[in-house]
C-alpha cells in the first residue's frame, strides 16, 4: 500500500517531461539572446550571428509556449528547430574559420563548447531523434575540420590565432563522440526503466 501511494502522488514521466521541455526551450531562448546582446555590445558578433540568433531565440521562446499550450504539435516542431539550430552551428563556425582574427577564434571556442549543450537539448526534446541529429551535425563539424586542413597554407605560416582555432576545433572532435555516446546511454536507460 506504501508504495502504490508514493508512487501514485509522484507525477507521471509525461508531465515532468514536458514541464523539463518548456523550461529547457525558455532557458535556450533566454541565454543565446543574452550572448547575442554581450557579444554584440563588445564586437564579437559577426553580420550572420545579428539576425540568425534573435531568430533562433525566438523560435526557442516559441517552442516553450507551445509546448504549454498545444504539447500535440511538438512532434511536428521540434525536428524543424533542432535542424535549424544545427545549421546556425556550422555555418557559423564555417564563417568562424574564415581567416585569423581573435573575434573568429572567440566564435570557434565559444560555438564548439555550445554543440554539447546542443546534444543534450537534442535528446531530450526529440528523444527517437536526438542520436540522429547530433550524429549529423557532429559529422558536419568533422567535415569542416578535414576541410580545413586541406586549406594551402600562407607564405608565412599558420599565425598562432590560426593554429589555436584550429586546436580548439580538434579538441571539440575528440570529446563530442563520448557525449553523444552518454546520452544515447541514458536514453537507453530511461526508456528501459
Amino acid at each position: 500500500y506504501t508504495r502504490m501511494t508514493s508512487t501514485q502522488s509522484r507525477p507521471p514521466v509525461d508531465a515532468r517531461h514536458a514541464r523539463l521541455m518548456t523550461g529547457v526551450s525558455l532557458m535556450a531562448a533566454i541565454g543565446t539572446l543574452v550572448i547575442w546582446f554581450t557579444d554584440r555590445q563588445q564586437g564579437l558578433a559577426t553580420a550572420w550571428d545579428l539576425w540568425t540568433i534573435p531568430m533562433l531565440s525566438a523560435l526557442y521562446f516559441g517552442i516553450g509556449v507551445l509546448h504549454v499550450a498545444q504539447p500535440r504539435c511538438m512532434p511536428l516542431a521540434l525536428p524543424p528547430t533542432l535542424m535549424a539550430t544545427s545549421v546556425y552551428l556550422l555555418v557559423a563556425i564555417q564563417l568562424a574559420m574564415g581567416g585569423p582574427s581573435l573575434p573568429k577564434l572567440y566564435a570557434v571556442t565559444s560555438l564548439t563548447q555550445l554543440i554539447p549543450v546542443f546534444y543534450v537539448v537534442a535528446f531530450v526534446a526529440w528523444p527517437r531523434g536526438g542520436a540522429w541529429i547530433s550524429g549529423l551535425t557532429y559529422a558536419g563539424l568533422l567535415a569542416q575540420y578535414l576541410f580545413s586542413l586541406q586549406a594551402p597554407m600562407p607564405t608565412g605560416g599558420w599565425s598562432e590565432v590560426q593554429l589555436l582555432t584550429q586546436k580548439a576545433l580538434l579538441a571539440s572532435l575528440l570529446i563530442h563522440p563520448a557525449c553523444i555516446l552518454a546520452l544515447s546511454f541514458i536514453v537507453h536507460l530511461r526508456g528501459q526503466l
